[in-house]
């Protein structure tokens, strides 16, 4: 299987995104509530860490939030500021042929990346590159939205507003395929405008996306 796109899981269950979040957060508390043996400062070498019993017991805890929420697969990777600590997989990332997770395994992680786009954006502004009422084309000239009006008037802080009045692709456009940067910028020059700006709210992955790639 080619692992690089994301597999579907045919027949399985249906997880509401309230299980997803209650999941995610049981496998942050099961690693947080294992006792931390190990030195994580940045002073620590890159795959500095505890003994083979002591990630034993953290893997087991991971393992134990899997199964107690339902979590088909997953991958955990602890970090610090010098680089991977230590790593592991389980379950599989096709239940139709019971492939494993892999290091190397892609994970739809939907909107949870709108969070980190704004935070991308924000340490970009906390630095002085740009400011949130900063008109988008001065930070990229080449910016274009549908009309002329809105090609002027839009912020970098209106890309993550949902309040431009333009619509959005349908979220399955993006499963489509891996777009470059530029071509997801120039996308938003296709977007319909359903409203005028500031008057009602629009979900747009569209705009996220191209908030965070502007400032690169």
């Amino acid at each position: 299987m080619d692992e690089s796109r994301p597999a579907a899981a045919p027949g399985g269950p249906q997880l509401t995104r309230r299980a997803l979040l209650e999941g995610g957060v049981a496998l942050g508390l099961a690693a947080g509530s294992h006792a931390w043996p190990f030195d994580t400062s940045p002073r620590a070498s890159a795959m500095q860490g505890p003994g083979a019993d002591d990630w034993g017991a953290f893997d087991r805890a991971i393992e134990a939030a899997g199964r107690t929420f339902g979590i088909l697969g997953a991958a955990v990777a602890v970090v610090n500021p010098a680089g991977l600590v230590h790593q592991r997989t389980l379950g599989v990332r096709d239940l139709a042929t019971a492939a494993p997770v892999t290091p190397r395994t892609l994970f739809r992680v939907g909107s949870t990346t709108k969070s980190m786009s704004a935070l991308l954006v924000a340490q970009f502004v906390d630095e002085g590159r740009l400011g949130w009422d900063q008109p988008v084309r001065a930070v990229w000239p080449a910016f274009r939205a549908p009309t002329d009006e809105l090609t002027a008037a839009l912020r970098v802080r209106d890309l993550f507003g949902m309040a431009t009045g333009l619509g959005t692709r349908s979220v399955t456009d993006f499963l489509q395929g891996y777009f470059t940067p530029r071509q997801v910028l120039e996308s938003v020059t296709w977007l319909p405008v359903l409203g005028p700006p500031q008057t009602e709210y629009f979900y747009s992955n569209t705009l996220v996306a191209g908030g965070a790639i502007c400032p690169r």
